[in-house]
């Protein structure tokens, strides 16, 4: 056998060696350090546990928020009036708001509200807001089409009537779609029957709604990506 020959036989055994000893040192070493390798793998899934539990809570809080909120504004709304609908309670946003992802990229969206009279929806504000919404005013036609060319909006949300103009949501509507301003629209009116959500929607609205509830899952939805 000639020395080129032992040499690349050596260099196999040196390999093959090799291949051997690291699978048989990481046994060794998980069987010498077992007990605190389960230490640390029992206190990161407990860690992992706590924080998920904090994030629930943290999410329940924002919940609870938005609920209150969504209920208030279907206290204090008048039958007829923009918006409304029957009251809601937490459990009822929970069902109906997306899940933590959602929520998160929710969280920081910026909405464009246009109405004559903003006090009138102050608490679906609230409850919205509530979630990390941030939420511009507008109370005219004019001044929403202006904000909505200067402000990247993720959506707006809007009345119908809004004098001297009753059509005065579908009249946002035309004027955006011609300036192609392309942003979720929803209408937010005092009813919404099937007949008007349909024509709502024919007219290039993502949604029409008259209660805080349903606005809530809408606009989160719409937001969230859902």
């Amino acid at each position: 056998m000639t020395a080129q020959q032992w040499l690349q036989l050596v260099s196999t055994l040196v390999t093959l060696i090799t291949a051997f000893i690291w699978p048989a040192a990481l046994v060794v070493c998980l069987l010498i350090f077992r007990r605190p390798l389960g230490n640390f793998l029992e206190n990161l899934s407990e860690l992992n546990l706590k924080a998920a539990g904090v994030e629930a809570s943290a999410k329940r809080g924002q919940v609870a928020a938005a609920a209150v909120a969504a209920a208030e504004a279907s206290r204090d709304r008048e039958p007829g009036a923009e918006g409304g609908g029957t009251q809601p309670d937490v459990d009822d946003i929970v069902d109906v708001l997306p899940g933590r992802r959602a929520l998160r990229k929710i969280d920081g969206s910026r909405v464009l509200w246009v109405d004559d009279r903003p006090q009138n929806n102050r608490y679906e504000r609230q409850a919205l807001e509530a979630l990390g919404i941030r939420i511009d005013l507008s109370t005219s036609t004019d001044s929403a089409l202006e904000m909505a060319r200067e402000a990247a909006y993720q959506l707006i949300i809007s009345d119908m009537a809004r004098p001297p103009d009753n059509r005065a949501g579908y009249t946002l509507l035309d004027a955006l779609r011609r300036q192609h301003i392309d942003v979720p629209v929803v209408l937010y009116t005092g009813t919404a029957k099937a007949a008007d959500v349909a024509q709502a929607r024919a007219r290039g609205a993502a949604d029409q709604t008259a209660s805080p509830r349903e606005l809530v899952a809408i606009v989160t939805k719409t937001l969230g990506g859902g």
